[in-house]
Order: C-alpha cells, then sequence, then structure tokens
C-alpha cells in the first residue's frame, strides 16, 4: 500500500497522511456545471431565415431543436423490441442485390 507523508512545521517533524488527518480531495456543498461553450449551428435555423446561428446556453440549444424539428442523436439508448428478421436465403438475396449480382 502507498503510504504518503507531509512535513508539519508545528510539530517540526515528517507526519504520515491518513485518511483521518487527510484534508478533503472535493470540496463540500453544492457544485455548479458551467454553461456550454457558444458554438454556430451547423443546421439552418427556421426562425432566422434559414441562417446558421451562434448558441450560447444549454435551454436555447434545446429551443432550437425544438423549434426547428430536430432531433439530437449520438447519446440515446438503443431500441429494444422486436426487430424484422431475415431468413438465410433472403440475407444472402439483398447481397447479391446490393453487389449487383441478380443471378
Amino acid at each position: 500500500m502507498k503510504r504518503r507523508f507531509i512535513y508539519d512545521a508545528d510539530l517540526d517533524a515528517i507526519v504520515e497522511i491518513t485518511r483521518a488527518n487527510r484534508p478533503d480531495d472535493t470540496p463540500s456543498g453544492m457544485q455548479i456545471i458551467r454553461d456550454i461553450e457558444p458554438y454556430r449551428t451547423v443546421a439552418a435555423d427556421v426562425a432566422s431565415n434559414g441562417e446558421q446561428v451562434v448558441i450560447g446556453s444549454r435551454s436555447r440549444h434545446r429551443v432550437f431543436l425544438r423549434d426547428n424539428g430536430y432531433s439530437e442523436v449520438g447519446n440515446e439508448r438503443p431500441v429494444y423490441g422486436e426487430r424484422p428478421t431475415l431468413s438465410r436465403e433472403e440475407r444472402i438475396q439483398d447481397i447479391r442485390r446490393a453487389m449487383g449480382d441478380f443471378r
């Protein structure tokens, strides 16, 4: 186990740091997450006549998505449930059709 020591000027000695005398690593109290950095949208904004706008807050980002009918992708959970299954022959036909081989 790794041991840590610190010089204590009051005691004029080197003292081992233990859980009992170690200062808290994280500050107590409320933690505040700062807002997003401003960015220029890639998509057009209907309210701005199709212009790309600068978004400066999370709330403005949500309003932008809602007003333009956009949905954010990339972090959503996968869709569960029934998925269409193809037989082996249907998969082979799909692959051949995609490759341009219509035997």
